[in-house]
């Protein structure tokens, strides 16, 4: 991947203004890995989805061959909250579906990042969303969890039992080892968190050459520090 996120956010938050810079930059950089290897994916990141269309005739075959578009779908900053209604959430989710194939048609997409981070503090995260999260992935040429585990420098925040928001460290919303365990995060009055864990486990080992859920427990423990893995 060539670049990560990139973005305008001292003028605005999109591209406008650094595209032509972008463009330059990509094509500079497609050539050089075209010296060395003919036949590696080259992907480039869009961040915002309204800067989308402005990349449909660039980067395209013929002359650009096997590029990639990276998208990084997320509900958690889209402003979804407690008071959404659920069917909205479900939607937003189905709509990833729609904005993949819309795209597919002009590059092959992967899904680069995406979370169990349905609104701020999670609370409306459910099995409806995310079974429809994964049909929507269905139209990437794969999907990436952010992350794997996250160390226990982490500071997430979960809404306590009284509806206040407390932070407490490492948070299955983003964390995949977590979540796919389903222990619920302490409180730091000692109470459990409320947050509804979906069955994740029901999307792992369709394809022969994914990790299985040890090997991923297993990634975890080795590149964390001790008090994170535990």
């Amino acid at each position: 991947e060539l670049l990560n996120e990139p973005g305008d956010l001292s003028s605005a938050p999109r591209e406008d203004e650094m595209r032509p810079l972008l463009i330059e930059y990509y094509e500079a950089a497609y050539s050089l890995v075209r010296r060395r290897r003919a036949d590696v994916a080259i992907v480039f990141c869009v961040l915002y989805w309204f800067d989308l269309w402005g990349w449909v005739t660039q980067l395209r075959e013929p002359q650009f061959h096997n590029v990639f578009i990276d998208l990084h779908l997320y509900t958690a900053f889209d402003g979804l909250s407690e008071a959404t209604p659920d069917e909205t959430v479900v939607q937003a989710a189905r709509t990833f579906g729609c904005r993949l194939l819309q795209h597919a048609r002009h590059h092959p997409v992967v899904v680069g990042e995406w979370s169990l981070a349905v609104d701020e503090m999670g609370l409306k995260v459910s099995q409806r969303f995310v079974d429809t999260l994964f049909a929507s992935f269905a139209a990437a040429f794969g999907h990436f969890f952010w992350t794997l585990q996250m160390d226990a420098a982490a500071d997430m925040a979960e809404h306590d039992h009284l509806g206040g928001h407390v932070k407490i460290g490492q948070s299955p919303q983003w964390s995949l080892v977590q979540a796919l365990d389903a222990v619920p995060n302490r409180l730091p009055d000692g109470s459990a968190s409320s947050y509804r864990y979906p069955d994740l486990t029901r999307h792992f080992g369709g394809d022969p050459d994914a990790p299985t859920l040890a090997a991923l427990r297993s990634a975890a423990a080795s590149t964390v520090p001790a008090a994170a893995a535990a």
